[in-house]
């Protein structure tokens, strides 16, 4: 397009963005779903991705040949959409007028997609959809975020001498949360303060419609993210109605030793040290890591649930520089052989945090400072979504703020009085970076006395080190590395000074990005805790089958298949009974009954008891093994409600059962037919 019409070289900065500049393009396309995605989501139940890749993709092969001859080791198989599907994509952009002109002859231009576009793959036709067109699109495909709801997405709390807004992030696409040490691909396990600060600034100037000058000039903005107003913490992972923090280095799994046979592990937390008698071995300690969320008491001890957060890999193919576009429209002039040799269009992988999860983070104010608390609040009234995380602008990083609806973060904000004499520790929940009195980052832990209160004492330490960097978008440039105490680092101190009050919550450098965050409690005991297994909730077998009931149509049929399948094989095993006559009643009953309890009913009406035994053999024995003395030595068996639960436990729908049993008695027949054939070739029959 730039090539005939050099007009929409300025918009196509706009739109696109410019490589290497401080603010990127404002165009923002989401992940392709299929246009009716909600509703195969919804009617999906437990079928598994295997056979979602069958019925919506296929296996392509491919060969090299030479001399009329495949080459060895050239076979390669490549998997592909189907045609005919239709996929939407999320899109959204800044600007009318020349803007939307452009993208709309870049989507009528494009014609090809993916890979082998040149080998007869790839052909796309692509339409734009404006206005209503494009709403009643999102509904049928994405989550559209309820922005009608009446409560505030951002929850204020007083916590004595704070204000503390609490909020949900639901991820609606993956994020990349950049790396703490500025590596490109990586991806952290929660996310950072420092990426949410800039999405909120983000917000707070396309809802304010200010330039990037006025906004340094407004009053609030400046209060909030230029002077320190408020502190941006780290958001950590929720699930289950608990939110989870890094675990405490101190508190370990003890395993079982050789002096001690047959002890369940359990859960000890060093901090208060570890005494070891005389003659008697220390047992085998391994670091609980990860993340862990406090419980309930269960005899006495507290109980902790772990967690870890779910990550993806994308594989993504870098365009070659030889094929890039400049301004001119024309492939970028300097892309010599040695730039070519720098990107040769190879393949780079993204490490991201799944879509779906649930992540709880906390904007701290100064009692006092509410009001920048509210005209946060203020900016998800209309519009609940923000976009976080690198590449944010394609594929990743949409985000969804919502209320806070949880009590468990209380102990965050709890301060704690020390009397002389009384220990206590300090955790690390995000990296704490310590500077002396020059300013100069130091890992000399002698500062933190300092920092906390008067006259404290560092009795013992499980610490770990880490390094914080980043990249400086207005310099683009990398920041200077710091070291850093890691999160879950722990520090137990004395009180050598009079009673205190011990009331920080962060501490050290970069506090208004979330970094040095921590908490301070007392020393537990070192069998304080326990460990609790996660729930694994999930529906009834009853709701699964009713979903399965109600499957998408072209997997219906592709689950009917293998039931038809396993009916076949299921038949070769059956033998000589029952005979063809009663399998054959058994199988007009089935195509009569609407439903499992209807069958069962018409099964128990079959009056001779040996031909009724035989039947509910053949259709049920598949599922237990189940042999005629099963239904024979107790007659009180035969209830409906017991034989329909045999049904219910099976991994088929009632549509998918009549495939699998009519394939089954047409199995048995046809070997039975088979083996009369092969007897009159031998000799006649003995008609059995």
């Amino acid at each position: 397009i730039l090539s005939v019409d050099d007009s929409f070289s300025e918009t196509f900065d706009k739109l696109f963005g410019e490589t290497g500049k401080l603010i990127p393009g404002t165009l923002k396309i989401g992940n392709g779903r299929l246009e009716n995605y909600n509703d195969l989501a919804s009617k999906l139940g437990d079928v598994h991705l295997s056979e979602l890749a069958k019925v919506y993709t296929s296996v392509r092969q491919r060969t090299k040949m030479e001399g009329g001859k495949a080459v060895e080791g050239s076979l390669r198989m490549a998997r592909v959409l189907n045609k005919t599907q239709v996929y939407m994509f999320p899109v959204s952009f800044d600007g009318g007028g020349s803007t939307l002109e452009l993208l709309k002859r870049c989507v009528k231009t494009l014609r090809g997609m993916g890979l082998n576009r040149s080998r007869g793959l790839g052909e796309v036709k692509c339409e734009l959809l404006i206005g209503n067109e494009a709403i009643k699109a999102g509904k049928d495909a994405f989550s559209v975020a309820d922005s009608a709801t009446q409560e505030a997405a951002l929850s204020i709390t007083d916590y004595g001498t704070k204000k503390v807004a609490h909020y949900t992030i639901k991820l609606l696409e993956p994020v990349i949360s950049a790396d703490r040490n500025g590596k490109p691909f990586d991806c952290e396990d929660y996310i950072f303060g420092s990426a949410l600060v800039g999405a909120f600034a983000a917000k707070y100037i396309k809802k304010h419609k200010l330039s990037h000058a006025e906004a340094a000039l407004d009053k609030y903005f400046r209060a909030i993210f230029l002077e320190g107003g408020v502190i941006f913490t780290a958001a950590m992972p929720c699930r289950g109605g608990y939110i989870y923090y890094p675990a405490p280095a101190a508190l370990s799994e003890i395993k079982p030793s050789g002096t001690s046979p047959g002890k369940e592990r359990g859960l000890i937390d060093v901090s208060a040290g570890v005494k070891s008698e005389e003659g008697e071995m220390l047992p085998i300690f391994k670091p609980v890591g990860g993340f862990i969320s406090l419980c309930d008491e269960k005899g006495g001890k507290r109980g902790v649930k772990q967690f870890k957060p779910e990550k993806i890999t994308a594989i993504h193919h870098s365009r070659p520089d030889d094929k890039a576009i400049g301004h001119s429209g024309k492939n970028i002039e300097g892309a010599n052989e040695k730039n070519k040799a720098k990107n040769n269009g190879k393949l780079f992988s993204y490490e991201a945090l799944a879509e779906g999860q649930t992540f709880v983070g906390c904007i701290v104010a100064d009692v006092g400072n509410e009001r920048l608390l509210e005209e946060l609040a203020s900016l998800f009234v209309d519009e609940n979504t923000i976009n976080i995380g690198r590449s944010r602008t394609a594929q990743y990083g949409k985000v969804e703020i919502g209320p806070f609806q949880n009590n468990m973060v209380g102990g965050i904000w709890d301060n704690l009085e020390i009397e002389h004499g009384e220990e206590f520790r300090m955790v690390v929940i995000t990296p704490v970076i310590l500077e002396n009195e020059a300013g100069v980052n130091t890992m000399d832990l002698n500062i933190l006395c300092g920092l906390l209160g008067d006259g404290l004492e560092i009795v013992r330490f499980t610490c770990s080190e880490t390094a914080v960097a980043g990249y400086n978008g207005k310099w683009l440039l990398p920041r200077t590395q710091d070291r850093a105490l890691a999160e879950g680092s722990v520090v137990v101190f004395r009180n050598a000074g009079a009673r205190q009050l011990l009331d920080k919550q962060f501490i050290g450098k970069c506090k208004g990005k979330g970094f040095g965050q921590i908490r301070i409690e007392a020393v537990p005991k070192p069998d304080a805790f326990i460990l609790v297994p996660n729930e694994v909730t999930g529906g009834s077998v009853s709701e699964k089958q009713a979903s399965r009931d109600t499957l998408p149509e072209i997997l219906e049929m592709d689950r009917k298949e293998k039931a038809a399948a396993k009916g076949r094989k299921y038949g070769e095993g059956i033998g000589v009974r029952p005979g063809n006559a009663n399998m054959q009643r058994v199988v007009a009953a089935l195509n009569d009954s609407k439903g499992y309890n209807a069958f069962v009913k018409m099964l128990l009406e079959i009056k001779q008891p040996e031909q009724k035994v035989d039947a509910l053999v053949f259709a049920t024995g598949f599922n237990k093994g189940i042999n005629g003395m099963y239904f024979k030595s107790d007659p009180g068996r035969l209830e409906p409600a017991h034989i329909t639960k045999l049904f219910e436990e099976c991994s088929f729908s009632f549509d998918e059962y009549k495939k699998f049993l009519a394939a089954a008695a047409h199995r048995v027949k046809q070997i039975r037919r088979d083996l009369i054939k092969q007897q009159k070739k031998v000799g006649g029959s003995n008609g059995k």
